[in-house]
């Protein structure tokens, strides 16, 4: 039960964060857009460099020449470097499985029973990924 009181606390608490920070992504022009869709690229080529060679077997250079862009433009997009791409890897994956477990939460119906709510719960949640 505590688990489960948890998990809805922390639901709700990053399903507010998300919707502020989907509010700030919003592409406005063909622009933004192309930014967006560089931004996916980088993201995508690194997690898979990061699982080839690992985050310490990939330098910035590979991630650049994988996607096909300049070394400062990476740089552009995430100053931080190598260490910002990981953790924005790792905080869109837990925004991802949040919203994931938002709407197991919510197909959850008020007078089921506990056990067919955890059961259907751990089941979707599996399922996800």
């Amino acid at each position: 039960m505590k688990i489960v009181c948890y998990f809805v606390i922390q639901s709700l608490m990053k399903s507010k964060k998300s919707e502020a920070n989907a509010v700030k992504r919003i592409p406005r022009t063909s622009r933004d857009l192309q930014a967006a869709e560089r931004r996916v690229q980088i993201l995508q080529g690194a997690k898979d460099l990061f699982g080839e060679h690992g985050f310490h077997g990939t330098s910035m250079r590979m991630i650049n020449k994988h996607v096909g862009i300049t070394d400062g433009l990476l740089y552009h997009y995430f100053p931080g470097g190598k260490q910002e791409i990981l953790e924005t890897i790792f905080t869109e994956g837990q925004e991802a499985k949040m919203e994931s477990m938002d709407k197991l939460l919510a197909s959850i119906k008020p007078n089921q029973p506990l056990e067919d709510a955890l059961t259907q719960f751990l089941i979707g949640l599996y399922a996800s990924g």
